[in-house]
């Protein structure tokens, strides 16, 4: 029997259900400090600031050139600025990417075509400045700068010099940019 007894007692304690018995206490989990957050620092905006291409040309080939497409740059000049207000709108990047290139490359051809034309030098440079291309701003400002030497562009060389002084796309190179118009 007793035999029986214990052999009773062990096949109920191994057929016990999982909730049989006294519950295991929790302990609480250590409280640790929170890491603190990384210092949120400006990133530094990198622009290029070489530029491959040349914008002088020589003056009396040029003066020709220009006088013969001054009125079809004029329009290349304005197609770019429409242009360059939609991209400034665009809600999407790759579309802002598109207009900008286009107008830069339309104010490219309108210099090539004209290269004395002193709002298509301005514009191209305010491009150039969007697009993080400083080595190329700098050049067409300092361009702009030497068109005040030319008696027929003087004048609007000088109106578009004091419109870059005060353009705040050049504020991140105001120093250089100030230089190349003289200022």
């Amino acid at each position: 029997m007793r035999a029986l007894g214990i052999g009773i007692a062990v096949a109920l304690a191994a057929c016990s259900g999982p909730y049989a018995g006294k519950a295991e206490k929790l302990r609480k989990m250590p409280k640790s400090a929170e890491p603190e957050p990384p210092p949120v620092v400006a990133e530094e905006i990198k622009f290029a600031e070489e530029c491959p291409v040349k914008f002088q040309e020589e003056p009396k080939d040029a003066l020709k050139q220009h006088n013969r497409n001054a009125t079809a740059s004029k329009r290349l000049v304005e197609q770019a600025d429409t242009l360059l207000d939609d991209a400034r709108v665009a809600k999407d990047d790759k579309a802002r990417v598109a207009q900008t290139t286009e107008a830069i490359n339309k104010l490219r051809k309108a210099l090539l075509d004209a290269p004395y034309h002193a709002e298509a030098t301005y514009k191209l440079a305010h491009a150039y400045a969007l697009t993080r291309r400083k080595g190329c701003a700098i050049a067409l400002l300092k361009r702009l700068a030497d068109l005040q030497k030319y008696g027929d562009f003087a004048a609007d060389a000088k109106r578009k010099i004091d419109e870059a002084e005060t353009d705040s796309v050049f504020q991140p190179f105001r120093k250089q940019a100030n230089e190349a118009i003289n200022r």
